[in-house]
């Protein structure tokens, strides 16, 4: 008897709102990540960030989605549209991360916003709170 392989993420996984996020290492940013993860989930996927670099992170801004479908998939397309800015290889550990190129730059601070403008976006206000104060410094 053949057992079905499982797949990765259910139905219910990609159903769930969904956001892209920004994350600059260091001030002014040395490196930002291009990520993404289930709105509930954007606190936790920032706490282990910061447990993971050796420079403070701060969220630069957010894309909203209704699903996690779109939202990797624009993840994709952005991994594309600044590849030349990666530091490391596609599909490769740290992939996620690019050069603070002026395009990134411009792109973050022309189409994200903060969690706090969200309606009923989860943890926004301690998300704001520790993780939001170098947007003005990068965005003006």
């Amino acid at each position: 008897m053949v057992t079905p392989v499982k797949p990765r993420f259910s139905h219910v996984w990609y159903s769930k709102q969904g956001v892209i996020y920004f994350i600059a290492a260091g001030t002014p940013p040395e490196a930002i990540k291009i990520g993404c993860t289930t709105r509930n989930q954007l606190i936790t996927r920032l706490r282990a960030v910061h447990g993971m670099n050796h420079r403070d992170p701060a969220l630069l801004g957010v894309i909203a989605f209704d699903s996690m479908r779109e939202a990797e998939s624009m993840e994709h397309q952005l991994h594309v549209k600044f590849a030349d800015a990666q530091l490391r290889k596609p599909w490769t550990a740290g992939a996620e991360w690019f050069r603070p190129d002026p395009d990134i730059i411009n792109f973050i601070c022309e189409n994200t916003t903060l969690p706090g403008s969200i309606p009923d976006f989860p943890n926004s206000a301690a998300i704001h709170g520790y993780y939001c104060w170098a947007r003005s410094s990068v965005c003006g």
